[in-house]
């Protein structure tokens, strides 16, 4: 991971409070770091950026299960997959992580 999104991650684990996560880009699959890459393509599954290297399995699974109106958002061709994320937190208002801690089981 990033040290910069290492840190965000823990003062929100720390706080619990919300922490803007800037310009970084992680897929929400397979963790890869698209903040400076160009790859075009993806999606946005829920609340979940989905990589374009992830992007082609998860399609199947959607289709597979029906999930379409699952799909948010799909990348622009030419668009970077970084780039794309990026538009949609801007659009959405919702550039950051928070973690939320349970009471004890």
């Amino acid at each position: 991971m990033n040290p910069d999104l290492a840190n965000k991650w823990e003062e929100a684990s720390r706080t619990g409070e919300r922490v803007d996560v800037g310009r970084n880009v992680v897929c929400d699959f397979c963790d890869d770091d698209y903040t400076e890459r160009q790859d075009a393509g993806g999606l946005i599954f829920g609340s979940k950026a989905v990589c374009p290297a992830c992007a082609p399995k998860l399609r199947r699974d959607i289709e597979r299960y029906g999930e379409q109106h699952y799909v948010r958002a799909e990348c622009p061709e030419g668009q970077s997959f970084g780039d794309f994320v990026r538009e949609y937190r801007a659009r959405t208002g919702n550039n950051f992580i928070q973690i939320t801690k349970g009471a004890p089981a």
